[in-house]
C-alpha cells in the first residue's frame, strides 16, 4: 500500500498519545517514565521522558534513549519497533488511517515546525 505521508501526518494524534497507545507510556503532565526503562539505572524512577508540545516530539533527557534530538511519531515507532521508516509509516497508517497516493519517503515529509527567523521554501 502506498501512503500519502502529508495526509497521514495531518491525521495523526500527538506523539504523546501515540506513545501512550502503542507503548503504554503513562504521562503525568508532559513527563513520563521512559518506555526503554531497561536503559536507565533503577528503571527510570525519576521520569525523564518528556513531551515537547510546541514541536510535537518526545525526548528522553536522562539516557538519550532515542538519540540526542527529540523524535516525532515515525521516529518513535522506528526506534521502539526496530523497523524502517516505511514500515513505521505503514504501522502508524494502519492504526490511525492513511490515504493512498505516494510511497513514504523522508524527502516527501514537510517540516511541521520551523525555527524562528527561518523561512520554508
Amino acid at each position: 500500500m502506498d501512503l500519502d505521508i502529508v495526509e497521514l501526518r495531518r491525521r495523526l494524534p500527538s506523539v504523546k498519545r501515540i506513545a501512550s497507545e502503542l507503548y503504554g507510556v503513562e504521562w503525568r503532565g508532559d513527563r513520563a517514565r521512559c518506555p526503554r526503562a531497561e536503559n536507565h539505572n533503577h528503571g527510570d524512577r525519576d521520569p525523564s521522558f518528556s513531551y515537547l508540545k510546541k514541536v510535537d516530539r518526545v525526548h528522553c533527557f536522562s539516557q538519550l534513549c532515542f538519540g540526542d534530538k527529540p523524535v516525532d511519531a515515525f521516529d518513535l515507532v522506528q526506534q521502539m519497533d526496530g523497523c524502517s521508516f516505511q514500515e513505521a509509516a505503514q504501522r502508524v497508517a494502519d492504526r490511525y488511517g492513511g490515504a493512498t497516493h505516494q510511497k513514504p519517503k523522508r524527502g516527501n515529509i514537510p517540516t511541521t515546525h520551523t525555527k524562528p527567523g527561518i523561512r520554508e521554501t
